[in-house]
Order: structure tokens, then sequence, then C-alpha cells
């Protein structure tokens, strides 16, 4: 290798070679398209149909102050992955990372317990997105009909399923598209997670019908159990 090639390495690339490895893939994302396939992965939308359950059933307080302290403790990990990121720039992530730090008389173990861990992790986090993107659907559709009370059409459980399959079926076939376009259709997807936000905040003040004050939203808790009919 010659001295103009080492000097136009970037540090990923230089990381690699000390740890003996030649880089084969191609380095094309961006800091701001990766940080959009981030924010995609953590959707803040994805979670409104939740925060009904949540407030019934702990009040607003828990809700605030329990996503405030998560957040906290998630920067730790995060933290925490960076550095390792950092120190290892492979392919593989977690899994070639739970190897190196294992050692190696516990990295195979720790490698295949991590990759389970993952898989495991994965396809939960995909269920769950996919139940809660169905159950927004299932209320605009209900919202743009006419509500309950209007006689709205409220999807039922098959119909309902299907949603949540199809859902699946269009993230599986947006995974098949290069690169490129899913770090594009990311891009898309966090300006629209952006100004949908602020388009929400903004309007849901203006059109309540009634408000409450900051010391509800801040302090009240609840310990509501749910009904026999409810389980």
């Amino acid at each position: 290798m010659t001295t103009l090639q080492v000097l136009e390495m970037d540090s990923g690339e230089k990381r690699l070679n000390e740890l003996g490895y030649k880089q084969e893939l191609r380095r094309e994302m961006t800091l701001f398209k990766t940080l959009a396939i981030t924010f995609s992965c953590i959707s803040v939308f994805s979670g409104t149909p939740l925060y009904g359950q949540s407030l019934y059933y702990a009040g607003p307080a828990t809700l605030i102050w329990g996503w405030v302290a998560v957040t906290f403790f998630t920067w730790f990990v995060a933290i925490a992955m960076a550095e390792i990121c950092s120190s290892f720039p492979t392919t593989g992530s977690l899994y070639f990372w739970a190897a190196q730090l294992a050692g190696p008389r516990w990295g195979p173990f720790a490698s295949w317990c991590c990759a389970w861990l993952e898989t495991i992790g994965v396809v939960s986090a995909i269920g769950a997105q996919a139940y809660s993107g169905s159950q927004a659907l299932q209320m605009i559709i209900l919202l743009a009909t006419g509500t309950n009370k209007g006689g709205g059409y409220f999807a039922s459980k098959g119909v309902f399923l299907c949603m949540y399959m199809a859902l699946i079926i269009i993230w599986a076939a947006l995974n098949t598209f290069a690169l490129q376009v899913i770090a594009y259709l990311n891009i898309i997807s966090i300006w629209w997670q952006v100004i949908g936000g602020l388009l929400v905040t903004i309007m849901l003040p203006l059109v309540a019908q009634s408000t409450q004050p900051a010391s509800y939203v801040f302090t009240v808790v609840r310990k509501r159990q749910p009904t026999s009919s409810e389980k």
C-alpha cells in the first residue's frame, strides 16, 4: 500500500486495516442519511396509539416523566454503543463486537447469544411497529368517516389483521431497494415526522374543546386497574 493510499483513507478505513481487514463495502451514507434512518426507526408517531392506554391507566405524569427517565438512561447505552462502533467499524456490528469484547474463549458464545437476542428484538419491534401503525390507520379511518358517534367505520379484527400484514409486506418490499433509495425514503420520513409533529403540537390546543393546566399534565398519576372486560 502506497503512502498516498494511506493518506486518502478515512479514519474508519484506517481502523479496519489496524484490525486486519480491507474495506470492501462503500461508505455512501452521509451523517444526515444515517440520522434519518435512526429517526425513522424510533418514530414518535408509531407509539401514539399507546398514549391513550398510558394516560388512562397511569396518568399524564407517569407518561411524561417515564419518557424523560428512559431517555436519560438510553443516552448511556447510545454513548457506549457509539464508542464500541468507532473502535470496531466492521460489518456484522453487534455480533462482531460481542465476539471481540468477549475474547477468544467466550467470543463465539457471546456472538451467538447476541445474534439470537437481536433477532428476537427485531421481530418483536417490527410486530409492535406494525400493530401501532395499524391502530393509527384504524383511528384515521374512523375519524375520517364520522367518528364513533357519527357512524364512522371502525375496522374489524379481520380488517385490522389485513392492515397489519400489509404494513409488514410493504416494509419488506421497501427493504429490497438499493441503500440510497432507502436513505432518501428515510429523509422524506424524517421531514414528514418533524413537520407533522409540529402541526399536531400546534393544532391540538387550537381545536381541543377543553385543555388541562400544566399542573395536571406534570403531576397527576393514576393507579387504575383494567376491568375484567378490558383484560
